[in-house]
């Protein structure tokens, strides 16, 4: 269970787990994922997350699109000293060294790149409405959750495999 104030300073409370997931926008599949309770930050779990990611690809991701409570200054940071390169620019202390991406933030590149985060979205509403996390979701304790959730994302990637190869020979067939 966890709380904290609004923006009007309204106190919100909610209990529950938190489902963090990196996924392939492309095949839009989960690639990493992990369960905490409701009321752990986005940015104590980015580290963890990145790092399954990255075990389980074959190449390195050449950009990361975050949702907005993964916007911290010590990611970024951990992000750019990854690299292969980081970026200099020249800045003055008191401003936000983030605002300056690659692709630049509000060019047409980033918003092209930005928009393929609707494919993490479509991901989230599978395992949340169709593979029953959200709502179909009746046991207790994080050790139960956390295998209701692998087992959704191993059905969803199951299910990915299944319609291919049922369509790659629908193809030799024809």
């Amino acid at each position: 269970m966890g709380s904290k104030l609004d923006t009007n300073g309204n106190q919100i409370t909610w209990f529950g787990y938190k489902l963090h997931i990196a996924t392939d926008v492309k095949s839009e599949l989960p690639v990493a994922l992990s369960i905490t309770p409701a009321s752990t930050n986005d940015g104590i779990m980015v580290e963890s997350i990145l790092e399954e990611c990255n075990n389980n690809l074959n190449s390195k991701p050449q950009y990361y699109l975050m949702d907005a409570g993964y916007d911290q200054k010590p990611l970024w940071f951990l992000l750019v000293l990854a690299s292969n390169y980081g970026m200099v620019v020249k800045t003055r202390a008191r401003q936000d060294s983030r605002l300056f991406t690659v692709p630049h933030r509000g060019t047409s590149n980033w918003k092209l790149l930005y928009n393929k985060r609707t494919g993490v979205e479509r991901c989230f509403g599978r395992l949340k409405e169709h593979l029953g996390l959200e709502t179909g979701l009746n046991v207790r304790g994080i050790k139960k959750v956390k295998t209701h959730a692998y087992l959704s994302a191993i059905t969803l990637i199951a299910s990915v495999i299944a319609i291919n190869k049922d369509t790659s020979s629908a193809d030799i067939v024809a």
